[in-house]
């Protein structure tokens, strides 16, 4: 029942939201540092991630776009075509669940850091293609407005990756993902780390806000740990002993829909965007 009410309590908000959404675009149309096209549908999306807050929003929505021009080598070259971002779309390293809970207000997406040599592809083309998976999630209507629960699988995390990932890259992309993405994170499941990716973790639960800490568990190798315990049954792959769909079957579905997204994104990318000086972390 609490679910329930939860549902139609976002139902009725989205339905009654336009004097927020006439202050945020006529808020737009009057800025001229922020020259970017933003539908009806992608505000809602971040007005529902700042719980209808319209001040919050503007804020974010606009350090959105600067960071996307400060961070070229992530948010440029988003064309799924290109053969770089068909690599990772053929790895499956970044699977939402196709068929989640019909009761759940959250989507699962399972990150797997295996199968690639990262000394062959750089970890910032796995993050690229990662936030267009999300971006994905964000912009399709069946899942734009929930949350998302991050399964994530250190199995064979490789010690190169912190050779491509800086402390201080970490740190701003994580402070990007944050402040900036219209993205509600539900909570973040660390399996599987071994021994050397500890350092890693602790950097990640440094630099994430007191909120998103408390969200992240880690579960260490020695640790019993069953995914059941956590996500149903009904929305796990067979390969994590779930009766959805295979990892692999859930990959094709999601790399076709990256796919049918190809004219948003080169849309996207052909947009003005705001000066990046006016993007910085200490």
């Amino acid at each position: 029942m609490n679910m329930l009410r939860r549902r139609v309590s976002r139902a009725f908000r989205k339905k009654s939201c336009n004097v927020e959404l006439e202050c945020l675009k006529e808020w737009m149309e009057n800025n001229p540092d922020l020259q970017c096209k933003i539908d009806d549908h992608w505000l809602l999306v971040f007005l529902s991630s700042c719980k209808y807050n319209v001040e919050r929003t503007k804020a974010k929505i606009e350090m959105f776009y600067i960071v996307r021009y400060a961070m070229p080598e992530i948010f440029t070259h988003r064309d799924p075509r290109l053969p770089r971002v068909q690599q990772i779309l053929n790895l499956g390293l970044f699977v939402p669940l196709v068929n989640p809970t019909a009761e759940a207000n959250y989507d699962t997406v399972i990150v797997r850091m295996t199968f690639f040599d990262p000394e062959k592809i750089p970890i910032q083309l796995i993050m690229k293609v990662d936030l267009m998976i999300i971006d994905v999630l964000l912009t399709d209507a069946a899942t734009q407005f929930k949350d998302i629960e991050f399964l994530i699988d250190l199995k064979d995390f490789s010690n190169n990756y912190h050779e491509q990932l800086s402390p201080n890259q970490l740190k701003r992309l994580l402070h990007y993902f944050e402040d900036s993405y219209p993205v509600k994170v539900r909570a973040v499941h660390f399996i599987n780390p071994p021994p050397f990716a500890m350092p890693f973790l602790n950097l990640f639960t440094l630099f994430v806000s007191e909120k998103n800490r408390n969200k992240i568990r880690v579960y260490c190798e020695n640790e019993e740990f069953d995914v059941t315990q956590i996500f149903p049954r009904d929305a796990l792959p067979v390969e994590l002993n779930g009766t959805n769909s295979s990892l692999e079957e859930m990959r094709a579905q999601w790399k076709a829909k990256v796919e049918d997204y190809r004219d948003w994104f080169l849309e996207g990318e052909n947009q003005p965007t705001p000066d990046s000086n006016a993007f910085w972390i200490a």
